[in-house]
């Protein structure tokens, strides 16, 4: 199997969600968040960043779609 991470950044305050990269590999994804961190948008909101593993070639959130 073969993953990947997503860097997402979520505001709360104005429902603002980024997808801001994908990564091979979660650290990866946690460390491009200083990239990020002093910029407006994320200065405000800096514990906002998500990463979400996906496998590769599968389908995502079935049960939502009534897969």
């Amino acid at each position: 199997m073969t993953y990947v991470y997503l860097l997402w950044h979520q505001n709360h305050e104005t429902e603002d969600d980024k997808l801001l990269g994908v990564f091979s590999t979660e650290n990866g994804a946690w460390s491009a968040t200083r990239n990020f961190l002093e910029l407006p948008g994320f200065i405000k909101s800096p514990y906002g960043f998500l990463v979400d593993k996906y496998e590769l070639d599968e389908l995502c959130w079935k049960e939502g779609y009534g897969i």
